[in-house]
């Protein structure tokens, strides 16, 4: 069931996860909750241009049209708070992933992994050919994480923003 995918424990290598988390398909009435939770991940988002932060703090209005167009909200909860989300919405080309954003003081338990699962998940429940999405070209822990789950470069490099330059990587789902 996507709504509510389990995410068990495991060990990956030197990786061992820290917490049992389920990555849920959140609604309109968790709209005002992702506006805060943006607002607080892409304050301090250094690695990213500011011009880029400021479009990264969604406002609640933003996400309900966002919803309303297609992308799916999916997320992390703990102890009833939303610590973690992303959004993906069905493509011609498959199924794009984006926004990956987890509070600061819960990164490290596994937030990112349970939602990369998930994302794997989805696009085989919707009969995807991929799973795609960009990251930094310079973000080695986002890198590594991706890699570990099969994902590999697609294309070249290119500037999203000025100054901003991401790499596409895509998983074959079949």
């Amino acid at each position: 069931m996507i709504a509510n995918v389990p995410f068990v424990a495991v060990k990956i290598g030197d990786f061992q996860m820290k917490e049992d988390l389920k990555v849920e398909l959140f609604g309109e009435k968790d709209a005002e909750e992702l506006e805060r939770l943006f607002k607080v991940v892409w304050k301090d988002a250094s690695k990213y241009p500011s011009k880029w932060q400021e479009r990264r703090r969604y406002s609640k209005k933003k996400i309900l049209a966002e919803m309303n167009e297609g992308y799916n909200y999916f997320g992390v909860r703990k102890d009833g708070r939303i610590i973690g989300c992303y959004k993906a919405i069905i493509t011609k080309e498959g199924c794009f992933g984006e926004q990956q954003s987890v509070l600061p003081e819960y990164r490290g338990i596994g937030a990112a992994d349970a939602m990369y699962e998930q994302f794997i998940k989805f696009a085989e429940e919707k009969g995807c050919e991929r799973n795609y999405m960009n990251i930094l070209v310079d973000d080695m822990v986002c890198k590594h994480i991706i890699e570990r789950y099969g994902f590999e470069k697609w294309g070249k490099p290119y500037e999203q923003i000025g100054g901003m330059f991401v790499q596409m990587y895509e998983r074959r789902v079949r």
